[in-house]
C-alpha cells in the first residue's frame, strides 16, 4: 500500500528503507543500491541490500521484543537471519565485519 502511495515500484523503494540503504552504501565496496531485480541484478548486489535491510529490521524488532539468538525456536531463526545478513554484507557487498551493528541506530530512527 505504501509503495502505491509513494508511487514507487517496490516496497523496498519506500522512504523507510532509504536511510538503511544509504548507511549500507557507506560500508559497501560495490556501490549503492540501484533497485535492480531478477535478471537485471546479475551480481546480486541489490538483492543483498534488500535482504540485509529487511533482516536488520527483523532483528531489531525481535531483540526489542525480548528474543535472543540461541539454538532453539525463534532464537534459532534469529541466528540464521543474523548469519545470512552478515554473510551477504561481507561476501556480496564486500563490507567489513561489524557493519551490521551500524545499521541498528538507523533502523531505530
Amino acid at each position: 500500500l505504501v509503495s502505491l502511495l509513494q508511487n514507487v515500484r517496490s516496497n523496498y523503494d519506500i522512504d523507510v528503507f532509504q536511510p538503511i540503504f544509504d548507511k549500507m552504501a557507506e560500508h559497501s565496496k560495490v556501490g549503492p543500491y540501484t533497485g535492480k531485480i531478477l535478471d537485471q541484478d546479475a551480481t546480486l548486489k541489490d538483492t543483498a541490500y534488500r535482504a540485509i535491510a529487511d533482516h536488520a529490521r527483523a532483528l531489531s524488532f525481535a531483540l526489542a521484543d525480548g528474543a535472543v539468538p540461541n539454538n532453539e525456536g525463534r532464537g534459532y531463526v534469529l541466528r540464521r537471519i543474523l548469519r545470512r545478513a552478515t554473510r551477504y554484507g561481507q561476501q556480496i557487498l564486500k563490507a567489513e565485519p561489524g557493519f551490521l551493528a551500524t545499521l541498528i541506530p538507523v533502523v531505530v530512527e
